[in-house]
């Protein structure tokens, strides 16, 4: 298949060291107030491809975990839970937060599956272009890596991206870089997932990349059309 990629935004995820200083602008201060790294983080990443009204993809691993172990140690401790904390603490809320904010009225899909998140997040934003080939699909991938008490369990890269990918069919836009993205089952099975790697096909770094999982994958390759 065919995508036309119209705008991008990735960058190194620094959610999890409380210092990242994202454009936060365009989101509206009743909104702010509630959102910590990883909502302002979403927020910043999406504040400018939502114009358009675009259908959601939002994958993520773990989700706002960042909450859900606040949680956890008021549980821990007998403590009242806070209920902005576990209304915030389900994974499809910072999405419904934002687009509540902005009033987005289109279907939005929040995906979590392990390991695989990135991948099937991805194959969901396909899907959803296949399925509606007017409208353009905005793929956001966020996660950080776990805190200190759960890092035995932390399975992802110790250098994350973030990121958001507003994709279309490739015939809907004469604006953007267009993608040939075919569905593989031939690659390494060791080969690092990444955002990154989409990046450098668009920006002409690299001519293609794979993520895959460990049944099926993703190529990526520039079409000029």
């Amino acid at each position: 298949m065919f995508v036309k990629v119209s705008r991008w935004e990735i960058r190194k995820s620094t959610i999890d060291a409380g210092n990242s200083t994202p454009d936060i602008s365009k989101i509206p201060a009743s909104t702010r107030r509630r959102l910590n790294a990883f909502g302002k983080t979403a927020g910043s990443l999406i504040s400018e491809m939502i114009d358009d009204q675009p259908l959601i993809v939002f994958a993520s691993r773990y989700g706002d975990v960042e909450r859900s172990v606040s949680i956890l140690e008021q549980i821990s401790n007998s403590e009242d839970l806070s209920p902005m904390h576990f209304s915030l603490s389900v994974h499809n809320a910072v999405s419904g937060l934002l687009s509540i904010a902005w009033k987005i009225n289109e279907m939005q899909s929040v995906i979590s599956a392990g390991e695989n998140s990135l991948v099937m997040g991805l194959t969901e934003a396909f899907a959803l272009i296949e399925a509606f080939p007017e409208k353009q699909i905005l793929f956001v991938y966020l996660d950080a890596p776990l805190p200190d008490l759960f890092s035995e369990f932390d399975e992802l890269d110790a250098v994350l991206d973030v990121g958001a990918i507003l994709l279309s069919h490739n015939d809907c836009s004469d604006v953007g870089v267009s993608l040939e993205v075919s569905q593989v089952t031939d690659f390494p099975s060791n080969k690092t997932n990444s955002l990154a790697l989409i990046e450098n096909v668009l920006s002409g770094v690299e001519e293609r990349a794979i993520i895959g999982t460990g049944s099926f994958g993703w190529e990526f390759k520039k079409h000029a059309a």
